[in-house]
């Protein structure tokens, strides 16, 4: 392990540029800032849909689900799988009689 020895002084420095960037990034992002848990990996959304990897392939390819490829990884946002799940629900409607 190595250890760094800095003055009070310039860490002061350092950590209120930090708050600053934080500050603007959240008034220009809003404070509705995704976090990571608000990703799933591929896995986590077929198991949520139900349906097959190639299944979700197909919607991947056909660009009905956005995702995000970090190295070989994909990842969704969660809300857009929910989004998705909600509006191919087909409704059934009784018939009258």
């Amino acid at each position: 392990m190595e250890f760094v020895c800095i003055e009070a002084k310039a860490f002061m420095e350092m950590n209120e540029a930090l708050e600053a960037v934080e500050k603007q990034m959240r008034e220009t992002c809003g404070e509705g800032i995704c976090s990571m848990d608000d990703w799933i990996d591929n896995q986590e959304a077929c198991m949520l849909m139900n349906v097959s990897p190639r299944k979700l392939l197909q919607l991947r390819r056909s660009r009905i689900i956005p995702y995000s490829h970090i190295d070989r990884k994909v990842y969704y946002r969660r809300q857009d799988i929910i989004y998705y799940l909600e509006n191919s629900i087909h409704h059934v409607t009784p018939k009258s009689l």
